[in-house]
């Protein structure tokens, strides 16, 4: 993997069409999977492009379903860290 199969949060914000700072939240709250490297988020685009496709800026999930898609997206990173 290089530098160029991640994405910062910028870069995923223009992705997601919303602002950065909403990315950094999102990655706060684990909807979005990043790693912080200096001080500085990345995050792997084929977890972004995974994430994008089923995002949509104006829904409101319910907290249980937040939790839930956390989870998954967790499990996802775990795999593909260990399968490394």
């Amino acid at each position: 993997m290089t530098l160029d199969d991640y994405a910062t949060p910028e870069q995923a914000a223009d992705r997601l069409g919303i602002h950065p700072e909403t990315v950094r939240r999102l990655i706060r709250q684990g909807d979005i999977i990043a790693m912080k490297v200096w001080g500085q988020y990345l995050i792997y685009r084929p977890d972004l492009e995974r994430f994008a496709a089923g995002y949509d800026p104006n829904y409101k999930a319910p907290a249980a379903q937040r939790r839930h898609m956390r989870r998954v997206a967790l499990r996802a990173a775990i795999e593909r860290i260990t399968s490394q």
